[in-house]
């Protein structure tokens, strides 16, 4: 990681299917070597850093918290102690820790203090022109209104962060705010448009060579596939066809995931390619009806046996 302010503990990424690559071993893995690299540290900027990476990779929520603590204190101490360039590092590292303490409450169910620790850090990131951590502050920001049901508000809030990304043309945001919009518009039946989010967000993912990114992208848009008709598309035979491009994104992903050796992704993508065609038959199929169910029902049981 290169040298950098912290500013979020998760950028917050909807996918219809959530897959977990890191094992828990390897986690621990590396856990205990930033510990050994924090206890070796000689200045507070690295051990911000190594910090950040600690609270990143553990997802123990009793332990990943108290790491979090210790970055807030070393931030707070760094912005009494320094001037200048090294004064906003550390309050932009704050600002960053109260973003993970927002993320933290969020998880706890508490979203009154969710919103608090979230507007603080908006309120120094603005306060030092950090655009970059604000515009991820937003992702947060509007998650929660998501969860409370207010979807002008989420839209609002992550059309904002789209809008800081795009001036600073940090492209894993661009792609994270316009999956989340994406995913928004799909769940108030805009399916057009958020299908045109998601392609949006694959497109970036692509320039960015993000495996992880294009996989996810390619579920969203097989799903749109899966559960709309295409409008475009006039005649008898639309929903076979959008069930091909369905099974073409899902077939897409699963072989990225392939690539990636991420096994739980791939599991759980043969596992919806298996719900496909035994909740629909096979579309390729030409024959009669029944054959055509029976054919389906083959390859679900395959896809699932592989899963």
């Amino acid at each position: 990681m290169s040298f950098q302010p912290v500013y979020t503990r998760r950028i917050i990424l909807f996918c219809f299917i959530l897959v977990f690559g890191f094992s828990v071993k390897a986690q621990k893995e590396v856990v205990d070597s930033l510990k050994v690299l924090l206890g070796n540290a000689k200045h507070d900027t690295t051990r911000c850093t190594i910090l950040y990476q600690m609270i990143e990779s553990e997802n123990d929520d009793s332990l990943w918290p108290l790491y979090n603590q210790q970055l807030l204190e070393i931030a707070e101490r760094g912005i009494k102690n320094n001037k200048g360039d090294l004064k906003r590092f550390y309050q932009s590292t704050y600002a960053g820790a109260l973003n993970n303490f927002g993320y933290m409450y969020d998880r706890l169910g508490d979203i009154e203090k969710s919103f608090k620790y979230y507007n603080q850090s908006l309120k120094i990131q603005d306060e030092i022109n950090d655009k970059s951590g604000r515009a991820f502050t937003f992702i947060n920001v509007g998650f929660l209104y998501r969860q409370q049901g207010n979807v002008a508000k989420a839209l609002e809030s992550y059309h904002s962060a789209l809008k800081i990304f795009i001036s600073i043309n940090e492209k894993l945001g661009i792609a994270t705010a316009y999956n989340n919009i994406g995913f928004i518009l799909d769940n108030q039946g805009e399916y057009m448009e958020a299908l045109n989010y998601y392609q949006k967000a694959l497109k970036m993912y692509e320039e960015l060579g993000d495996l992880d990114g294009q996989a996810i992208s390619y579920n969203n848009i097989g799903f749109i596939y899966k559960k709309y008709k295409d409008p475009t598309c006039i005649g008898n035979d639309c929903k076979r066809k959008d069930l091909i491009k369905a099974i073409e994104c899902m077939n897409k992903s699963i072989k990225i995931r392939e690539q990636m050796g991420d096994k739980v992704g791939l599991a759980a993508g043969l596992n919806v390619l298996g719900g496909i065609y035994d909740s629909f038959g096979d579309p390729f199929c030409t024959s009669d009806s029944i054959t055509c169910r029976k054919e389906g029902e083959d390859k679900a049981l395959s896809f699932y046996l592989q899963s």
